[in-house]
């Protein structure tokens, strides 16, 4: 397994301890503190995820929380069985409510995205990528038949949509 290089610094700590230290309280209060300060790194590794939020989206923040994480899932840039960030930790990191971070947990949840484990926490579920793109294609789908029927309303032609959509389509990232 690879070390990162926080846990080298811990382990060189720990080694200097063992080696130097005479007094045994003193050897048990130096490794209690490294112990301490290794949990808080890992848990500030994992309490950071990349999601976005716009107020101005008129999309429910959660949903937002929601999509965002299943399509990380899906692109397999959260792998099954990994630890997501706790409901506080996420919601101190994208300065929501709980309440909010919750909402995006429990639908993930019963969506099947993630699973929880009582006392500690919410993991990656096994995912059918196959079945959750499908899903995917059909929102796309549903999207671009309420842009054509808007489009047809406003007598909009296909060459425009097409255009349009081509323009779009390479300024997204």
């Amino acid at each position: 397994m690879k070390k990162n290089y926080n846990e080298n610094i811990m382990l060189a700590y720990l080694i200097e301890i063992l080696q130097y230290k005479k007094n045994t309280k003193e050897k048990e209060y130096l490794l209690t503190y490294v112990y301490i300060l290794y949990i808080i790194d890992i848990y500030k590794e994992r309490s950071t995820m990349e999601i976005i939020i716009s107020n101005s989206s008129g999309v429910p923040i959660y949903e937002q929380i929601k999509e965002q994480i299943k399509m990380k899932i899906i692109a397999n840039e959260l792998k099954e069985n990994e630890l997501l960030p706790s409901i506080r930790a996420l919601a101190r990191d994208l300065r929501c409510s709980v309440i909010t971070t919750k909402n995006a947990y429990e639908e993930l949840v019963k969506e099947g995205y993630v699973k929880t484990i009582p006392a500690k926490g919410f993991y990656v579920a096994k995912v059918n990528i196959d079945i959750a793109l499908e899903e995917q294609m059909n929102k796309i789908e549903e999207l671009l038949e309420k842009a054509i029927n808007l489009a047809k309303i406003n007598n909009v032609s296909r060459k425009t949509i097409n255009e349009m959509l081509d323009i779009l389509y390479k300024e997204c990232k």
